[in-house]
This record gives C-alpha cells, structure tokens and sequence, in this order.
C-alpha cells in the first residue's frame, strides 16, 4: 500500500499522471453517471444522464492535449451498473477517472459544487487536489463551492487511480438550474474542467 502511495504521488508531480505505457500518453476515463432506465435527478423535462453525457463528450472532443487519451464510459444512454462501471474502468488501466454527476436536495435553497473521493482509494490525496481543481475553476460559472468530501462508492473506492465523482451544481435548486440545463454553458464547463487537467 505504502509503495502504491508513494507511486500515485510521483506520477502527478510529473505533469498529471503521464502514462509511459500507452505512447506516452495518459488515459483519463470520463464516466457520464447513470444512463438507461436511470436518469439520474430530474427537473421538469431534465434529466442528470442527458446533461452529463454532453458535458462528457464535449471534454473528450475539445481536449487539447496531444499527450491525453480521454476514454467515455458510455457514449449512449445506456444503463451500466455500479459493479460494470468499476470492471471497465480497471480494463483500461487509466491514470485518472472522472464521474460526472448533477445534484439534487430536497431543499431547494442548497446550491453549489460538490466534489466526492474515497479515504479507501490508495490515490486518495491526489483524488483531492484534482477535485479542488476542478470546483475552482467551475465556480467561475456562477456556482457556489461546497468543497470536496468523502464518500465509499464503488467506482470510487475500487480504482488504483486518482478517482473523482464531480456533482455539477443542484438540479433543484432554480439558480443552479438555470446553468446547467443550458447548453450554452457546456463549452465553458467543459473548458474549465480540461484546464483543471493541465
């Protein structure tokens, strides 16, 4: 355990986890949350698969980095289990995944940013700082920041690399909802979270 630590924290000094196994490059792996029968939160006629799965794939195809692979989990709506999700994203070996999600409270006053990383997941700290980075940059939108906390999930807690769970603001809340259901944003949002990449 103590070596695999000591290797997370060597491969993110070195320019963000660059994989020497795959031409250099390195592998982030983007997992739009839900799918299928699965929506995910919903507000009127939005849903939390629909908006992540175009944020996702905005990432990928507006990447520019030329030494970054960025895999989509799915790239249709489909549904993929928890337990699926974690065996594909071991199958490519990446250097850093990415679970993208929308929020949701009962209270419709709660707003913001949330970022989740396992304690269990042995990338742990640098799961942290890249999701810092990653709630830095979105607040530039227009979001409050709640910060990053800690959670136990599948995806989170299985994977050998730095692994964050981003909730893009709250769909339940009218101010968050106003930014995240407009596709207008997207490019900014997935803008932001390449830059927090770099």
């Amino acid at each position: 355990m103590k070596k695999l630590l000591i290797f997370c924290s060597i491969i993110l000094t070195t320019s963000l986890f660059a994989n020497t196994l795959n031409d250099g490059k390195r592998i982030i792996v983007l997992d739009p949350g839900h799918g299928g029968v699965d929506g995910g939160v919903k507000k009127d006629d939005y849903q939390e698969k629909d908006i992540v799965l175009e944020i996702s794939k905005l990432i990928k195809s507006r990447n520019p980095y030329k030494d970054t692979e960025f895999i989509i989990l799915r790239n249709t709506d489909e549904q993929i289990s928890n337990e699926n999700r974690a065996k594909i994203i071991k199958s490519y070996e990446p250097d850093l995944v990415i679970s993208i999600h929308v929020n949701s409270n009962i209270k419709s006053t709660v707003k913001g940013l949330e970022a989740l990383v396992s304690p269990m997941n042995p990338c742990f700290e640098d799961s942290k700082l890249i999701a810092e980075k990653i709630n830095k940059n979105l607040i530039s939108l227009g979001f409050e920041n709640l910060g990053t906390k800690e959670s136990n999930t599948k995806i989170l807690r299985d994977s050998s690399a730095p692994t964050v769970m981003i909730h893009i603001g709250h769909l339940s809340n009218n101010e968050d909802k106003a930014i995240v259901t407009n596709p207008k944003n997207y490019n900014t949002i997935a803008d932001q979270i390449l830059a927090a990449l770099e």
